[in-house]
């Protein structure tokens, strides 16, 4: 487990709006490596893990969107079942709560990734 630095985005909750943010960051260069998006009936969040997380940043800024930048752990795992499991029964036993979590793989792929946004990630950095 990692720390990472995610970047909440607000967009309005309109057609093209996650497209033109997505372009920018390809323009500058930047790999989304996790990405959510949760809609809100005006607004919707897109959090997002950058491998630039700073040059993410001024994209964002630059194009006047309102973003919030917080630390999650990022877990870089093994792609099989029960993998994910053994990561929450750690946090668990360390009494360190999962407040959401968002992740992906391909299909056939030998890893996953996950992003966890917990209570208290300095804590949880130290169970890697």
């Amino acid at each position: 487990m990692r720390v990472a630095k995610q970047l909440s985005v607000t967009l309005p909750n309109k057609p093209g709006q996650l497209a033109s943010l997505c372009k920018k960051l390809a323009a500058a260069k930047v790999n989304i490596r996790a990405i959510s998006v949760v809609e809100a009936t005006e607004q919707g969040i897109v959090r997002l893990v950058a491998d630039k997380s700073s040059v993410a940043l001024g994209v964002i800024e630059k194009a006047g969107l309102g973003c919030v930048v917080s630390q999650v752990v990022l877990v870089e795992m093994a792609n099989k079942p029960g993998v994910l499991a053994k990561v929450a029964t750690k946090l668990s036993k360390a009494k360190i709560n999962i407040q959401y979590a968002y992740g992906s793989s391909g299909p056939g792929a030998r890893e996953a990734i996950a992003v966890l946004g917990v209570e208290d990630v300095k804590k949880a950095r130290q169970l890697a």
